[in-house]
């Protein structure tokens, strides 16, 4: 068994030591102007990105379609216009139609959207708040 020791040594334990190495954050400070400009494009492109994967994904079209679809059933059924739609002589869908249409129509896709949501709105959040860094730094620069 070999124990590795990556930084300052002054940890005591009965057992194995494990320091995986991590390194400090690397200040925005040092680094150069042209340099933190690129970071900038770089962290917009990604926040972009982000936002257009937040709207334009499947789930988002398959609730879009359905949802058409529930209200457009809606109006042509209390419209009382709904001779024949949807297939059915009465012009209705049995109420356990409705029901699966709802969980599995409206419900799923809506389920996966919010997945989608909590992961991009984390880097959505965490791009912008790096682009607020950089800014603060370039400003600070200039008035230098």
């Amino acid at each position: 068994m070999i124990q590795e020791f990556n930084g300052p040594v002054g940890q005591v334990t009965s057992g194995d030591i494990h320091n995986y190495n991590h390194k400090e954050p690397v200040s925005i400070d040092g680094i150069p102007t042209d340099e933190l400009e690129d970071k900038r494009k770089k962290y917009h492109s990604q926040l972009w990105v982000a936002r257009k994967r937040l709207f334009l994904n499947w789930p988002m079209c398959i609730f879009a379609i359905n949802f058409l679809v529930f209200i457009w059933y809606a109006v042509t059924l209390f419209g009382k216009l709904s001779h024949g739609v949807l297939g059915t002589v009465e012009g209705g869908v049995p109420i356990w139609g409705e029901l699966l249409f709802m969980i599995f129509g409206l419900g799923l896709p809506l389920h996966l959207m919010l997945r989608i949501k909590r992961l991009e709105g984390y880097v959505i959040y965490e791009s912008r708040q790096k682009i607020f860094a950089i800014d603060v730094e370039l400003r600070k620069r200039r008035q230098r």
